[in-house]
């Protein structure tokens, strides 16, 4: 069962382990979906700022710091979900002294990384830029002080990963939602009145980007220590259980790989873009920007699979656990399909939000919003493959499979199959055909530890 206890004024969290399946989990989702929706939308807001008040230069100066911010975020997203694994069986089979000693080992890990993070970050700032071939100039000028203000904000920004993981896995994806909308309407108030007052829309932006960081954190931590259960927050007394610690980095590590792999692919395929100048790297980011949303929205069901499944696991539930995979699959199929008709049929006018000063740079983009969009749905099956593999601790499976299908793949296609014309066509179509690899992997995998489950065999956490 869920571990929070509620006041009468409050609503209880989705009861995962009992009831119908499908709504239970369409009512979970849909804070999860608006939360990462309106997070993309204050990130947005960023480039629109940067775009309308600044310049194409102003714009590529964020955008080149694209897939450095992408890796970090990714891996401050995913080192938490070793201990959301652990904290979806251990609340499932209702033993509160293991989820106690997770959620505190959990914060422990949250305090250490976030420090190295943001020192590592300030000390390797330039070497990422020169990493990616980042354009000199004003636009390295512009990225680096972007990078250097986010690296301050990470530790917060990892805090409340951890935080709005606890929450969620107890079937309480609101607060997270409610506390993390707040900091990002503040970050596009912020955007424009330090635009206007400092009037340098990058500098503007990073500043208005770290206060809201430094925002949900604080809310989070406030909420999560007036809890009542084994997940509450006692801030003065981290504790760091080592057997809690290696579960976690068993599971985690693997799982931050996974997710990784396509940040870090991105190095690899940042040069080629950044080898477009101003128009492809503004192009670039533009389209970028509109396919988050769709990365986010599918990425809902990753967390959704995993938690339902995993609690359901935890408490001997087979036939609800596979249930819940399977409503997942249909809701996240159904979800990106749609996504790929609206972001077909209006991608030009959408472009246009972020790109007012040069047509080239809105054709470019448009290009590659065709070849991430048409296979939408592929990313879609991918996302609850991942959850389904989360929930059954199967993450090691899925590092191989994303190394594989992912890294090596799009670095093989970038040293051999671009080179052979160096378009943005053939740039862009090694994104759906890795789609493609990893997902019929990972589904196999999936249905294979399914039914393996339902002819009685144990998933050990």
């Amino acid at each position: 069962m869920n571990s929070f206890t509620k006041t009468k004024r409050e609503k209880k969290p989705v009861d995962i382990l009992h009831g119908n399946i499908s709504a239970n989990m369409i009512r979970y989702a849909i804070p999860l979906v608006l939360t990462n929706v309106l997070q993309n939308l204050y990130n947005t807001a960023d480039n629109i700022v940067v775009g309308n008040m600044g310049s194409t230069t102003a714009l590529a100066s964020v955008g080149a710091t694209g897939s450095i911010t992408s890796l970090l975020v990714n891996i401050t997203v995913t080192v938490f979900i070793g201990m959301k694994i652990m904290l979806a069986h251990q609340l499932g089979s209702g033993n509160s002294d293991a989820a106690r000693r997770t959620t505190s080992t959990g914060y422990t890990v949250a305090l250490g990384l976030g420090l190295l993070v943001a020192l590592l970050g300030q000390l390797l700032t330039g070497t990422l830029l020169d990493v990616t071939d980042c354009p000199s100039g004003e636009v390295y000028r512009g990225a680096e002080t972007y990078l250097r203000i986010y690296f301050l904000g990470v530790p917060f920004l990892i805090f409340t990963n951890y935080s709005a993981a606890v929450f969620r896995v107890n079937g309480d994806s609101k607060t997270p939602f409610i506390y993390m909308s707040l900091s990002g309407a503040v970050n596009v108030v912020c955007n424009v009145i330090f635009v206007l007052v400092l009037g340098d829309p990058v500098l503007g932006v990073a500043l208005a980007t770290f206060i809201s960081m430094l925002l949900s954190a604080v809310l989070l931590f406030i909420r999560q220590m007036r809890i009542d259960g084994p997940c509450r927050l006692v801030p003065l007394r981290p504790e760091l259980h080592m057997s809690s610690l290696s579960r976690i980095l068993h599971y985690g590590l693997p799982a931050s790989i996974s997710s990784a792999t396509f940040a870090i692919s991105n190095f690899f395929i940042a040069p080629a873009v950044n080898a477009f100048g101003e128009v492809g790297i503004s192009g670039n980011l533009a389209s970028n920007s509109l396919e988050s949303y769709l990365y986010t929205i599918t990425g809902a069901f990753t967390v959704t699979v995993s938690t339902f499944m995993g609690q359901n696991i935890g408490a001997g539930n087979k036939e609800r656990t596979k249930e819940s995979l399977v409503k997942a699959y249909i809701l996240s199929c159904t979800v990106s399909l749609l996504l790929t008709a609206l972001g077909l049929l209006f991608n030009e006018q959408l472009i246009r939000l972020f790109i007012s000063d040069s047509d080239a740079a809105v054709e470019f983009g448009k290009l590659r919003m065709l070849y991430i969009f048409y296979p939408a749905v592929l990313q879609g099956v991918m996302c609850v493959n991942s959850g389904a593999l989360q929930a059954y601790g199967k993450t090691m499976l899925q590092m191989i499979s994303n190394i594989i299908g992912v890294l090596i793949f799009r670095i093989i296609w970038m040293s051999l199959i671009y080179p052979l014309a160096r378009e943005p066509w053939l740039l862009w179509l090694c994104y759906p055909v890795s789609w493609v690899l990893t997902g019929l992997s990972l589904l196999a995998v999936v249905i294979c530890i399914t039914s393996k489950m339902l002819k009685g065999d144990a998933i050990n956490i």
